[in-house]
């Protein structure tokens, strides 16, 4: 690149600041309501959760200030995606084996892979 060059348009060249702002309604629970506002600038992505919770459990958390309220819920988040995720694995890996053939056996087919390998 020679100088006065400008750069090459990459989504994340450091030198063309993009930024990105999505807001949407995640979770509607009885009366807990939970709003996600994504600010992508850079290449760094950071969202905002505004939590709705009932009165009294706002008082209770208020109580309980050494509590990083917003780590738990991170905390929360991950957990449950991560049991989504491995539900749906195992459903996968269930569909797969339900659609194999019950008479097929591991051990024979490597054997017969390898008797033919000499």
């Amino acid at each position: 690149m020679n100088a006065g060059d400008k750069p090459p348009h990459t989504p994340f060249s450091p030198l063309q600041p993009r930024v990105l702002i999505k807001t949407y309604n995640v979770f509607t629970y009885n009366t807990v309501y939970l709003y996600v506002h994504t600010i992508c600038v850079w290449v760094t992505c950071v969202s905002n959760v505004t939590i709705r919770v009932p009165d009294e459990l706002k008082r209770r958390m208020e109580e309980l200030r050494e509590v990083n309220w917003s780590e738990v819920a991170r905390r929360a988040f991950e957990e449950t995606i991560q049991k989504q995720e491995m539900r749906k694995a195992v459903d996968e890996i269930r569909a797969m084996r339900s659609r194999s053939d019950p008479d097929w056996n591991g051990a024979v087919e490597i054997r017969k892979w390898r008797d033919a390998a000499r």
